[in-house]
């Protein structure tokens, strides 16, 4: 809860994790109090983007490797696609997010 004190288990709760930026701020201002542990977050969107590594890993995998929390999506891109197809006539749409994951993204 924005405002609640920085003690106890903690976990993020965030929209969408794109470089990692915000939630490592958020990480670090929760690493300056003693009192508090980062135990996890949660996303809305998991966009399966690359991160900033060489690696070839995610934006994701890098947070959870760097702080060692599990981050857990509600749902992710891929997910969102499987279902459009399922669901058919959304072949443009389907293609905007592909040439969107090819541009930025991991295959997951």
């Amino acid at each position: 809860m924005v405002g609640a004190p920085l003690k106890g288990r903690i976990v993020i709760i965030d929209d969408v994790l794109t470089s990692g930026k915000a939630v490592r701020e958020a990480i670090g201002i929760i690493e300056a109090h003693s009192e508090a542990k980062l135990v996890g977050i949660v996303q809305l969107v998991d966009r399966q983007e690359r991160g900033q590594g060489e690696s070839g890993k995610s934006s994701v995998q890098e947070v959870e490797e760097d702080y060692g929390v599990p981050v857990e999506p509600i749902i992710g891109m891929s997910d969102i696609m499987r279902y459009l197809e399922q669901k058919g006539g959304m072949d443009k749409e389907l293609q905007a997010m592909e040439k969107y994951r090819e541009t930025y993204g991991i295959k997951a």
